[in-house]
């Protein structure tokens, strides 16, 4: 439950083991690499969290290239060619940077073709209602096991804090876990398998 008793949803979840304020450790400043122990009290285990980032790996591409998550994987449905990829930054008022990660027809079956971009954002939204609303989709036997891994150890850590779980599907959970990471790899994973 949170601070006003109400049950904390599977996204907040996602949020508690994704980072390790909640183990009790912070760093500052961010990226930094100087970590400091909190004096708060830690909602989970810095086992649990190494548990579940076992393996966990940026994906970063030859010579430094960029990797962007859904290249080489999709085609523009009008024109069926490639899907190519540009990353644009938008400055802040605070002096920081948004990066916006945008997809779009390469138009190398058709130069004429009229299909807007699409925002990086948008993508993984469609492509998260299209699992929660498909979710007897065809899987490999390796994302199979992956996301019986992953849903046991959500039953369990859920379940051991009295938190209801009869209505999370292992699909739709897994799906929306490795979207929470904003692991390249892990999305790359899913939507190859």
């Amino acid at each position: 439950m949170n601070r006003s008793g109400k049950n904390i949803t599977l996204s907040q979840v996602y949020l508690i083991l994704n980072s390790p304020f909640y183990y009790g450790e912070f760093e500052w400043p961010e990226k930094s690499g100087n970590w400091y122990k909190g004096a708060h009290e830690p909602l989970i285990t810095k086992e649990l969290f190494d548990q579940i980032h076992l393996g966990r790996v940026d994906y970063k591409g030859r010579y430094g290239s960029k990797s962007f998550t859904f290249k080489g994987l999709l085609t523009c449905g009008k024109r069926e060619s490639s899907i190519t990829a540009e990353e644009k930054f938008k400055l802040l008022k605070d002096g920081t940077y948004n990066r916006h990660v945008y997809y779009s027809c390469a138009k190398g079956k058709n130069r004429n073709c009229d299909q807007k971009d699409i925002n990086e954002t948008k993508l993984i939204e469609q492509f998260s209602k299209y699992i929660r609303s498909n979710s007897d989709v065809s899987l490999s036997n390796e994302l199979t096991r992956t996301i019986t891994t992953h849903h046991r150890i959500v039953m369990y850590h859920l379940g051991t804090r009295g938190i209801e779980t009869d209505s999370i599907r292992p699909l739709t959970s897994y799906t929306e876990y490795v979207i929470a990471s904003s692991n390249h790899r892990l999305m790359r994973d899913l939507l190859e398998r």
